[in-house]
């Protein structure tokens, strides 16, 4: 019982131990550029997701995924 309070009143001492920071933390300075060097040419993003898309899985030329996204067509159709 004893040496398990011990174990207690020690692992309570880790725990708290290493929640302190200290008195003297100064948050390190890091060089800041007014703009990214990137940005220049940037457009916003036009999706397309309204337009319909074929066969894409056609150019793999497997059967076994032509059939299945045939299910999968015949499964949504429902």
């Amino acid at each position: 019982m004893r040496a398990q309070r011990a174990g207690l009143v020690g692992l309570a001492a880790l725990l708290l131990g290493g929640c302190m920071v200290g008195p003297d933390y100064t948050r390190p300075s890091a060089p800041l550029t007014p703009a990214y060097k990137e940005a220049e040419g940037w457009k916003v993003a036009e999706p397309s997701d309204h337009l319909p898309r074929g066969q894409w899985w056609a150019i793999f030329g497997d059967p076994e995924l032509s059939q299945l996204e045939e299910q999968v067509a015949t499964a949504t159709r429902i």
